[in-house]
């Protein structure tokens, strides 16, 4: 079963990874997988 993130997750991981974090820091405080931070920030480009 996948895991739902609610919004405020994505846009923090993502404002992290535009700040110059390496996704594998973002997944570790985040405890998710390294290749959310980055999906996240298309998808949110996406929706702009």
């Amino acid at each position: 079963m996948r895991r739902r993130y609610d919004l405020e997750s994505e846009i923090s991981a993502v404002s992290e990874l535009e700040s110059g974090w390496p996704p594998s820091r973002i997944a570790r405080e985040h405890c998710i997988h390294p290749s959310l931070p980055c999906r996240w920030r298309s998808e949110l480009a996406k929706e702009s």
